[in-house]
């Protein structure tokens, strides 16, 4: 269900405004199999969980907490990881522990946005967990999820997966996926899945899976699941309950923390007169027009990214330049407007203008 691998140099085919945006409903890889070809606006931060319990070969399972996080790093590119999930064998014979972390990469392709929606995932299982759950070695997979809009509420999906497990006697397993959806309600969906596992080596394993979602809001997800085996290979029964939220501007965020952070340290500077003496300190941080606080000081479209190395007269320029003539400034009387760098970050101003 899950992949990790870098992915260097792909750009979407999508254009940028067709990849999904901020104001976007969430759209999740659960509860069905069947992920969702269409990733998370870039800059957001998407959480999808919950728990399953099963009956597996006469045995009782419950496992969870099924975590996937997602982040958007660039329009129609996400990386996502699959935290460890702890399957825990309650009644029966069966193995006990954690799964793999599976981290991927996830690019939409949408040739026909909202009508026949595509994306390919490349990703790998990392020899993080217990071998009895999760098997041993490195497992990569490719998968390409698929949508296509029946109308009136209705969707066809589906999804192709290639799993890859070289230390394993089953070296290689094909997964194929298909699903009807009916959107109830604006918020309201259901689902009915086939899922249907082909490995090299072995049996089949194929299941039935059904259930329904609903969108609180348009960043969070509250659904369910349940299904039954078609062979002696698949679980008798499984059930499960699952959350899922969106935090958007997650990387904007970050950004701005980081503008804060630097002009902390270096935004605050000295402003002399030509006695010498100090005349005022001032902090232009990015929650201000930049351009009205310097105005102040009759300096023109100077910002604080431009606090750090000041070292030249022209950075600043001036009469004319440095003096500043704009809206929401005021030009010195004196013709003897000439600004100057005392040292750095130190600005040495006309008598009497401050």
């Amino acid at each position: 269900m899950f992949v990790a691998a870098p992915l260097a140099g792909i750009g979407s085919v999508a254009a940028a405004a067709e990849c999904p945006q901020p104001n976007s409903p969430i759209e999740t890889d659960r509860p069905d199999v069947t992920n969702s070809p269409i990733v998370v606006p870039a800059g957001s931060l998407q959480s999808e969980n919950g728990t399953d319990t099963s009956r597996d070969h006469g045995a009782d399972i419950l496992n969870g907490t099924n975590s996937r996080l997602r982040l958007g790093i660039a329009p129609c590119l996400e990386v996502l990881v699959d935290v460890p999930n702890y399957v825990a064998t309650l009644r029966g014979v069966g193995p006990s522990g954690f799964s793999d972390v599976v981290p991927a990469v996830k690019w939409q392709i949408s040739p026909l946005p909202g009508k026949f929606d595509l994306s390919l995932t490349v990703g790998a299982a990392l020899p993080t967990g217990a071998t009895g759950v999760a098997g041993s070695g490195v497992q990569p997979y490719v998968q390409v999820p698929w949508s296509i809009d029946l109308g009136a509420d209705w969707a066809l999906n589906g999804m192709e997966t290639g799993f890859f497990a070289p230390s394993s006697d089953r070296k290689f397993i094909y997964q194929s996926t298909l699903v009807i959806e009916k959107d109830i309600t604006k918020r309201l969906f259901a689902f009915v899945e086939y899922v249907g596992n082909f490995p090299s080596d072995g049996g089949n394993h194929q299941f039935i899976n059904s259930g329904a979602g609903y969108l609180i809001d348009d960043h969070q997800q509250i659904d369910f699941h349940v299904g039954f085996g078609l062979d002696r290979n698949a679980p008798s029964y499984f059930f499960g309950l699952g959350y899922s939220f969106r935090i958007d501007g997650v990387l904007q965020q970050r950004d701005r923390a980081s503008t804060r952070s630097l002009e902390a340290r270096r935004g605050s500077i000295s402003l002399r007169n030509d006695r010498g003496v100090v005349a005022t300190h001032f902090f232009a941080s990015a929650e201000r027009d930049a351009s009205s606080v310097w105005a102040r000081f009759g300096l023109c479209d100077i910002g604080p990214h431009q606090l750090d190395g000041v070292s030249s007269p022209h950075t600043f320029g001036r009469c004319g330049r440095s003096c500043c003539h704009g809206r929401g400034s005021k030009k010195p009387s004196s013709p003897s407007c000439i600004w100057s760098i005392s040292q750095k970050n130190s600005i040495t101003t006309p008598s009497g203008f401050l």
